[in-house]
């Protein structure tokens, strides 16, 4: 059976989930992390347009944002429920997809850099994008983690991580 030494973790994960990543994890590999994106930050400008929805004078034109805003809320929770970013002894995974299952991964012996995009309100709010590069893909990143809340803190444990293994 796998094993968990979770340095960040999801607050439960569905049944559905648990045998993807009883099928997806080799039965001595370690898990070190393991998350979802921010939920908050996902569903910020869907929430802000829900709002502007029901306080518009113009019913037809308010109705319409709001069915809009509403579906793009759903659409933005759901995904979120299904990804999920993970970094284990191994490699480094993001398993994503609301109707078919996006899986990504690289080794962790690949992995040349790890770093962080944060624009002005990510810093403001304490969110960005984890870029993990590997070897092969001419540097291009082929493992993004979007919203991650407290990314710099997130980073710090990539790398404690990735300096572990790498030793081994």
């Amino acid at each position: 059976m796998y094993t968990f030494t979770i340095l960040l973790g999801v607050p439960y994960l569905s049944e559905e989930e648990k045998e993807y990543l009883k099928d997806v994890l080799a039965e001595d590999e370690e898990v070190y992390i393991l998350f979802r994106p921010w939920l908050t930050r996902m569903v910020i400008a869907p929430l802000t347009l829900l709002i502007l929805g029901l306080f518009l004078t113009e019913v037809y034109i308010g109705f319409i944002i709001f069915l809009i805003a509403l579906i793009w809320l759903v659409f933005r929770y759901l995904e979120w429920k299904n990804t999920i970013y993970a970094l284990t002894d191994r490699r480094v995974i993001v398993k994503s997809g609301i109707i078919r299952i996006n899986h990504n991964e690289a080794p962790v012996n690949n992995i040349q850099n790890v770093f962080l995009r944060q624009g002005i309100i990510g810093r403001i709010l304490d969110y960005g994008d984890i870029y993990i590069s590997t070897a092969g893909i001419m540097g291009l990143p082929t493992i993004i983690w979007r919203w991650v809340k407290n990314p710099s803190e997130v980073v710090r444990k990539i790398n404690a991580v990735l300096g572990k293994v790498k030793k081994k």
